[in-house]
């Protein structure tokens, strides 16, 4: 076996890892630095100031009247002096210490909701808010691998007897998990007097307080790893706000999916009480909306009676059991349109497939659920349809991924059967108009701000990869490819799909025959994309590669690929360039015909037949003799091809040459405009030239265009990393890979990994190149690590390899690839699945069987789910009566009854509330359809 040589690792001393862009779903402890390099990674380039007054005015508006009235009434009863110009109790002087902020702080900001909860003009509380003081204990948290971050103060939902309503939730929760550990009474006690004063799920606004203002940067980024862990932790959170206290000098900040946005000036609380009112009140007094809330969605609550409900989570009505134990699991009602565009329609989800880039604060941040229609869960149809409903913050300047999924014209054909299927897709809408984070930002003006103190670094995490079996996005830590103008905020606008396609990452595969199926079908499906639609994919990853389920136990499946998010498009096709028929020859082709013989007679004792020559001679070489030569050595000694004599010659026929009779148009991308977004791929299988952006060969001059040799190239790589990095079928990382193992991981292997999928931009970029100027480093260094159960896929790898080199190497056209690669690279996997199914023994693999287990539990998940919902719902009806939202619940929001009844909707799908059969489990065992 070869070792790895020291060129491969050219630029690790001096290049560090690229920070992760989720930290999420891990189990391991996030600590309070990964936080902070995850912070500095998405806000490094998108932090940005505006001018106070027109922030405040137009982020948290406040009537004049209003903040006089208020300001009046908190000068009456001493909480402001208007005479000392100071509030009561907070401190003014130096060398005060933090901790004296807090009581003061929290103490103001109650009374003036308290205030505010009085008003007698039209202004009345929306949002009713708790200040308390959280600098002690870290918020709870229903992910156990999140940070022990402790915010100073926090605004919490809920009165104070609401929050500590809450806190009695946590309790018991906290007190279950002490038991359960172990440990003596006094222990369990001991647990208990240290629970969290407050829950993330309850957090309206964190506050950072130090006790100078000599430099807000460390006070703001602190700030930002709690309003991040908000974003992780509520799914229904567009954006959320947070303040920062320097001494007397108070910023307001907003942070979205654009980044972050503050105030320019510090407001001097004590001299400017009008603002610091302001901004306290507004947290009270704005809509949910203007406060960060995504109103589009909804907690679906089964145990409620009517037979159920479905509740905004900021409604006060909220209890600590409407959301489950962990944020896959509660239940979330969002809207779509109908697939006819006739209506709406209400998806419930069942689970969260993929939750761990929610709390990017630059991205797509990206959220996908496996969702089921409400009208399925509460009535009593036999059959339940699964569908995948994706959420994204799209760039506005980028298509919306159904307009990709829309050209794709589905058929009896089975055109686009191996491509993810489009149900129904919205940009959702706020209030009437679409939600952008401009709208969110009211389009101030800005100027950048500069928010980290240092350059992240973060080094990848071992990962629980059954956590996200379904993930729908891509699966790995590698962020996009950036080479976009990133001197302005990137408006970005809320986007949803849903899917009727459901699957598994190729990783979980059950054993090698399906591996290459799905290999195979994702290729094809890529294949129909670019040609019969004109979309390139563009971001090829494990994730994006799906085994499909055509049974209820996922024993019969099939491959299909997914996620067009980064795909572009063209209307343009060059015509195919058929060859030429012999007796329509010229003299200058039939001189060329025996030129080109001559050469290969006198060089490797062949020469090729007529109807190759004419393929190669018109379509992909035009007329260059040379060319073509070279081409035919190169193939001839790749494929070590029998070799003649001079005067014996062995004759080559486009099947020995791989040479393809295609007849095809060739989509035509020469025109496409590209878009303000990051330039796009996966990292870990990303092309050298995309990564690059430099040609294989040197010698071309053309600039490089995203096209399909990378994403064929894409799919190599992917299948590399599998053969690499598990440990056989359903998805396992190879122990030696794993970090509680990493004392004994072969370094070699741990090398390979790193050089070719973990690194960084550069460093990938240059071992990519080397392995195609080196092509036998493929089968002496890399492939005797792959993990012993891939062995019979070493054959195929060479060869996929082998014709993506030809193909670079030899290319027809710089934007246009030799078009017959998919048609090469299939035809290999064919042969290989040929060969291995003739071979495969008799017994399954235990590996094999344990992952069918996990199919068939994992899709019987849906009926569970229905079964779960309607037997809570029995519960809770025969112990509760039926109930409305209350007319004083109504004042106390602030809302009208018919506003309050539009916020907590009451749904009888199944029946009156006296119906007997209300809430009854189905007869029959539902069938889920796929």
């Amino acid at each position: 076996m070869s070792t790895m040589t020291s060129e491969y690792f050219r630029g690790r001393a001096d290049t560090s890892l690229k920070p992760s862009v989720s930290l999420s779903s891990t189990h391991l402890q996030t600590s309070q630095k990964m936080v902070e390099d995850a912070v500095d990674g998405d806000l490094l380039k998108n932090s940005y100031v505006a001018d106070t007054g027109k922030f405040l005015n137009l982020i948290l508006p406040v009537e004049g009247d209003t903040v006089s009235e208020l300001l009046a009434s908190l000068a009456k009863d001493k909480v402001y002096d208007e005479g000392t110009r100071q509030w009561r109790d907070l401190p003014v002087v130096a060398g005060t210490t933090e901790v004296s902020f807090y009581k003061p702080f929290v103490a103001v900001a109650n009374t003036i909701n308290q205030a505010c909860s009085v008003l007698g003009g039209r202004e009345k509380v929306r949002i009713r808010t708790s200040w308390i003081d959280a600098h002690s204990t870290p918020p709870s948290s229903r992910d156990d691998d999140a940070p022990k971050i402790r915010p100073d103060i926090l605004a919490v939902l809920g009165t104070k007897e609401q929050h500590e309503e809450w806190e009695k939730g946590v309790a018991v929760k906290s007190e279950a998990v002490s038991k359960a550990d172990g440990g003596t009474q006094e222990e369990v006690k001991s647990k208990q007097a240290k629970k969290a004063r407050a829950d993330w799920l309850r957090v309206h606004v964190p506050v950072e307080i130090k006790s100078d203002n000599k430099n807000i940067v460390p006070v703001v980024r602190q700030l930002c790893t709690y309003m991040r862990q908000v974003f992780r932790e509520q799914a229904d959170r567009r954006f959320v706000l947070g303040l920062a206290l320097c001494k007397t000098d108070l910023s307001v900040w907003l942070c979205d999916r654009s980044g972050l946005i503050g105030t320019q000036t510090p407001i001097n609380i004590h001299k400017e009480p009008e603002k610091f009112i302001q901004v306290i009140a507004a947290l009270a007094l704005l809509n949910p909306e203007q406060l960060g809330w995504d109103t589009s969605m909804k907690l679906y609550r089964p145990h409620f009676p009517a037979p159920f409900q479905l509740v905004h989570s900021y409604h006060e009505s909220v209890q600590f059991k409407d959301f489950s134990s962990t944020v896959y699991e509660t239940p979330w009602a969002i809207e779509m349109p109908k697939r006819d565009g006739s209506g709406r329609e209400t998806f419930i989800s069942v689970r969260g497939l993929s939750m761990t880039r929610s709390e990017i604060m630059h991205g797509r941040a990206t959220v996908v659920w496996e969702v089921v229609k409400l009208a399925d869960i509460e009535g009593d149809s036999d059959e339940i349809q699964r569908y995948v409903l994706k959420q994204s913050w799209r760039p506005v300047s980028s298509r919306h991924e159904a307009e990709f999924y829309g050209r794709l014209q589905r058929g009896d054909d089975r055109i686009g059967a191996n491509v993810g299927e489009l149900y129904s897709f919205e940009d959702v809408e706020i209030e009437g108009f679409k939600d952008t984070t401009s709208r969110i930002r009211h389009e101030l003006p800005t100027t950048p701000f500069s928010i980290a103190v240092h350059t992240p670094i973060l080094g990848k995490r071992d990962r629980d990869e059954t956590i996200e079996a379904s993930s729908h996005v891509k699966s790995t830590s590698g962020a996009a490819i950036q080479s976009a103008d990133e001197s302005q905020a990137d408006p970005r606008v809320l986007s949803r799909l849903v899917m009727e396609t459901y699957g598994w990452p190729i990783k979980f595969f059950k054993d090698i025959p399906e591996l290459l199926r799905v290999i195979r079908d994702a290729l094809q499906g890529h294949q129909d994309l670019y040609y019969k639609a004109g979309v390139l994919h563009r971001d090829i990853s494990i994730g994006n590669i799906l085994i499909c389920p055509e049974d209820d136990v996922g024993k019969k499946t099939h491959g299909r690929i997914i996620d067009l998010d980064y795909a572009k498009l063209t209307d343009n096709y060059i015509d195919a360039v058929l060859p030429v028929p012999e007796q329509d020859w010229d003299e200058g082709m039939k001189g060329s015909y025996d030129e080109t013989n001559t050469m290969l007679r006198k060089r490797i004792g062949c020469h090729i037949d007529k109807v190759a020559f004419s393929e190669l001679y018109n379509r992909y070489y035009v007329r260059d003799v040379d060319e073509i030569v070279k081409f035919v050595k190169v193939t001839h000694s790749s494929k070590d091809l029998p070799t003649g004599t001079l005067k014996s010659p062995i004759i080559l026929s486009c099947d020995d040459l791989d040479v393809y009779h295609e007849t095809r148009a060739q989509p035509d991308f020469s025109e496409h405009a590209p878009q303000m977004a990051p330039r796009t791929a996966t990292l870990p299988f990303a092309s050298y030239e995309v990564l690059a952006d430099e040609h294989y060969n040197a010698s071309s001059i053309e600039p490089v265009s995203h096209n399909s040799i990378h994403d064929v190239e894409a799919l190599f790589w992917v299948s590399q990393n599998v053969c690499l990095t598990r440990g056989g079928p359903g998805g396992s990382r190879r122990r030696e890979l794993k970090l509680e193992n990493s004392g004994g991981v072969p370094k070699s292997l741990e090398r390979i990994v790193f050089c070719f999928f973990d690194s960084t931009k550069d460093v990938l970029a240059n071992n990519r190149r080397i392995l195609y100027k080196r092509f036998n480093d493929l089968e002496s260094i890399i492939m005797p690590h792959f993990h012993p159960y891939f062995e019979s896929l070493k054959p195929l790898m060479l060869e996929w390899s082998r014709l993506l080199r030809l193909t670079y190497k030899f290319p027809s056209n710089p934007s246009v690839p030799t078009p017959t690669l998919h048609c090469q690279v299939i035809a290999a996997i064919e042969k290989t699945l040929q060969e291995i199914e003739n071979t495969a023994p008799s017994t399954p693999h235990p590996a094999t069987v344990a992952e069918l287990k996990r199919r068939k539990r994992d899709l019987a998940w849906v009926q569970e789910f229905r079964l779960k919902m309607k037997q809570s719902a029995v519960t809770k009806s025969a112990a509760t009566q039926y109930t409305t939202v209350e007319s004083a619940e109504v004042d106390l929001l602030g809302l009208s009854p018919d506003r309050a009844r539009s916020d907590v909707r009451e749904y009888t799908a199944v029946g009156p509330p006296d119906s007997p059969t209300q809430g009854q489990p189905p007869k029959k065992k539902p069938t889920i359809r796929k």
